[in-house]
């Protein structure tokens, strides 16, 4: 994402995760076409429950149930094409520290097991799942809800340049010169808020650690101010700093009674290795 955001201010002025070990190279061989591959360990909870907490004594009893987690891990291992597309293999497994949930549970998994996926291949623009068989059970293009979150992951996991302050500071002044609000936040100087406005009075927010040099949290709000999602993100310190947590959620309101209800998803990585070929 920051690699993104430093193309739109160049333009317009001319994630070993736990336990504190550092990044090291992978044994996976590098594609021809690929530039950047990474895996990695992720644990990642979904859960939904009101905005507001005082709002659940409105919802139903199947409603509050769905506050239980759903908690799925992953092994991924991702390819970062040198065009810009991004490969990869999603293989569900259990892993160390994974919390347990009674299974029989309103929100919990009621697909056969036969159509549930265990493994998601990504390639050439496509998503491909497979069955604990290694089946097929679905094929799609781009756009399935689990690939695109994993590869909003890698585009922060791969995150490696760090740049002079003089650097940094001609980047911010091409946020501004792009038409970006450019400030900083008022409860932390190293915090720079970016926003910008669309036509239709939509805002997106990008909260940048001056410091990691990251991007620390994206907001986007609708026309009247309120917010529809959030997306948080905790690195490692370091240079490059490293991702080793992320929290999303998305509002909506629940048709049934009218609640503002949150959809989170948790992520902990762990286990990152990653290999550049640039």
């Amino acid at each position: 994402m920051l690699a993104f955001l430093l193309g739109i201010a160049v333009s317009c002025q001319k994630d070993h995760l736990s336990g504190g070990a550092d990044s090291k190279k992978t044994g996976t061989e590098l594609p021809e076409s690929a530039a950047i591959a990474i895996s990695y360990d992720v644990i990642v909870s979904t859960f939904l429950i009101p905005e507001n907490p005082d709002d659940a004594e409105l919802l139903s009893p199947g409603e509050r149930a769905l506050a239980s987690p759903i908690v799925e891990g992953s092994r991924v291992k991702q390819f970062i094409n040198r065009d810009g597309t991004i490969d990869g293999e999603i293989q569900r497994m259990d892993l160390e520290g994974m919390p347990s949930y009674p299974e029989p549970r309103i929100g919990g998994p009621v697909m056969p097991k036969k159509y549930q996926p265990q493994r998601i291949v990504i390639e050439g623009g496509a998503s491909t799942s497979f069955n604990a068989e290694d089946e097929i059970i679905s094929h799609c293009f781009q756009g399935a809800e689990t690939a695109m979150y994993f590869q909003r992951i890698a585009d922060e996991l791969s995150e490696g340049t760090m740049l002079s302050g003089e650097e940094f500071d001609y980047m911010i002044e091409g946020f501004d010169e792009a038409g970006f609000e450019v400030s900083v936040n008022s409860q932390d100087n190293n915090i720079v808020e970016l926003v910008h406005e669309f036509e239709d009075a939509r805002r997106t927010v990008f909260y940048l650690d001056k410091v990691q040099q990251r991007i620390r949290a994206r907001a986007h709000y609708d026309a009247e101010g309120q917010l529809e999602t959030l997306s948080e993100y905790v690195f490692e310190p370091g240079e490059p700093a490293v991702l080793t947590a992320h929290r999303f959620v998305t509002f909506y309101d629940a048709p049934r009674n009218g609640v503002r209800m949150g959809v989170w998803k948790t992520a902990q990585f762990r286990n990152f290795e990653l290999e550049k070929n640039l």
